[in-house]
Formats: structure tokens, C-alpha cells, sequence
């Protein structure tokens, strides 16, 4: 993988993945026609939609609970589609499709992305529920029906 700057490596990684699916999955010497028509069809939606869940999650700012919520949502359906890949790659090493060093070669490819994608949403989640505690906490601080303190140094708009 060459260094791509200013691009998230589980990007990089995806891209990856999606680039060597294209190529193993279009060569008509390895998957059969009936093969590409119906497996490899699959396998090519599916990383692409893991390409695609990647980017859309790396979009959002999360800056409330729906948005924070919405991105680990698509950071699951990451870890998920990455699981019925590998499930995909099992059924075509034995459907004899791949061999044994290309279905574990390409198995790496996958769990790069599926463990990047884990440990992402988990360091999302992390840091979410910490936000959420501290603005329950700051809400639970504020007497109800007082206008909350100004900072310092601040003036009240005039009228």
C-alpha cells in the first residue's frame, strides 16, 4: 500500500480491499461465469459498501446524540459487512474458487479493516459516553429556571 497523505488509513485499507476484490473477482480464469454472476457480484457489493459506510461515518461531526448515534451505526454495519465477507471468502475456497494463500491473503485485507473499524467505533463510543456523562453532569449542576452563568468577561447583549 503506498502512503496516501491526508487520508484515513482504514481508508487506504478499504481501498485496498475493494481494489483487490475488483481484480480477483473479475479474472474469468478463477471465478466461473455462473460464479462471478451471483458470488462475486456479492463480494463486490459488499466492499464497496464497506468502502462507502467508512466514508460516510468519517462525514459526520458528531455534535449531538442522533448524529453520534448514526455514526456508530455505520461503523457496526462496517464490522458487520466485514464479517459476511469473510463468510463470502469461506464459500469460495470451498467452492474451489481461490485457494488456500489467496482466500488467507485476502482474509488479512478484511481483518485489517474489520479490526480498524472496531477499535474506531470503540474509541467513538468511549469518548460519546463521556461527553454525554459530562453534559448530564453540567445539567445536573445548573439550577432549574436560572439562565446559565455567563463566562467571564462577557457582557449581556443591551436593548
Amino acid at each position: 500500500m503506498a502512503a496516501r497523505q491526508g487520508e484515513l488509513t482504514i481508508v487506504c485499507k478499504a481501498k485496498d480491499l475493494v481494489n483487490h476484490t475488483l481484480t480477483v473477482t473479475n479474472n474469468p480464469k478463477l471465478f466461473p461465469k455462473k460464479g462471478r454472476f451471483t458470488l462475486c457480484q456479492r463480494m463486490q457489493d459488499v466492499v464497496l459498501q464497506i468502502l462507502h459506510n467508512i466514508l460516510a461515518a468519517n462525514e459526520i461531526f458528531p455534535d449531538n446524540r442522533q448524529k453520534m448515534e448514526q455514526r456508530l451505526d455505520l461503523q457496526k454495519e462496517v464490522l458487520t459487512n466485514c464479517k459476511v465477507f469473510l463468510t463470502f471468502l469461506d464459500v469460495a475456497l470451498e467452492q474451489n474458487y481461490i485457494d488456500i494463500r489467496r482466500c488467507e491473503y485476502w482474509t488479512g485485507l478484511t481483518t485489517d479493516v474489520k479490526n480498524m473499524a472496531a477499535a474506531w467505533r470503540k474509541k467513538d463510543a468511549e469518548r460519546f459516553n463521556r461527553i454525554l456523562a459530562e453534559k448530564k453532569a453540567q445539567a445536573q449542576r445548573q439550577p432549574q429556571g436560572q439562565p446559565p452563568p455567563r463566562p467571564i468577561g462577557q457582557q449581556y447583549p443591551r436593548r
